[in-house]
């Protein structure tokens, strides 16, 4: 049982990566399952064991890709300190937005959501959107143990993120290249990490 159990997880995960290739380099509706089966090298009908649709892949492979390269949620429970957690999201963040996958995804969805709207709303809710939800509960749970005094937890999570997009982000999506280093970058991090936590600091 066991093994099955790995057999179909691995299977599930060349599909996943299968479809973003696929759907980054030629567009969601240019991309059939049997393509998808076959750069994965498997089966349409294990595609389709797996999946019911493209749109429920496309919504899978969002939700792994956006989510899976970042945090899974453990990693935001209410136990880890505030400064030492954040400074780590920020990192992982920051590093995940510019990515090549990151950006081929953002421009995929941008182009897509003119013929396939519901392209768009797939990608915020399982990226983005779940993202920020995770975080809201997280600074919510810091507010009522009185480590932070967040009274919109909502807005202050979309401030976090925003602030960490920074120069690096913008360059990422108009393809400018980058001429910050690496030390650069996340020194921008450490100190934005440290405006934020000033900024809802307990009064």
């Amino acid at each position: 049982m066991n093994n099955n159990r790995t057999k179909s997880e691995h299977k599930r995960e060349l599909i996943i990566n299968a479809s973003m290739k696929l759907f980054t380099q030629y567009g969601f509706n240019n991309i059939t399952m049997k393509k998808i089966a076959d750069q994965a090298g498997v089966s349409k009908q294990t595609v389709y064991s797996h999946f019911g649709s493209k749109e429920e892949l496309f919504t899978a492979a969002m939700s792994d890709k956006c989510m899976g390269l970042i945090l899974g949620e453990e990693d935001l429970s209410p136990e880890q300190p505030a400064a030492s957690r954040l400074l780590q999201l920020a990192l992982d963040f920051g590093q995940f937005i510019t990515s090549e996958d990151a950006v081929k995804t953002h421009t995929l969805c941008a182009f897509e959501s003119q013929n396939v709207p519901q392209l768009a709303v797939v990608f915020f809710e399982a990226g983005p959107n779940k993202l920020i939800n995770m975080l809201a509960d997280y600074l919510a749970a810091k507010d009522e143990q009185g480590e932070l005094t967040v009274p919109q937890p909502r807005w202050a999570a979309c401030q976090f993120l925003s602030i960490m997009m920074g120069e690096a982000h913008m360059r990422a999506e108009l393809n400018v290249p980058d001429t910050q280093t690496a030390e650069e970058r996340d020194d921008y991090l450490r100190a934005s990490v440290k405006f934020f936590l000033k900024a809802y600091a307990p009064e």
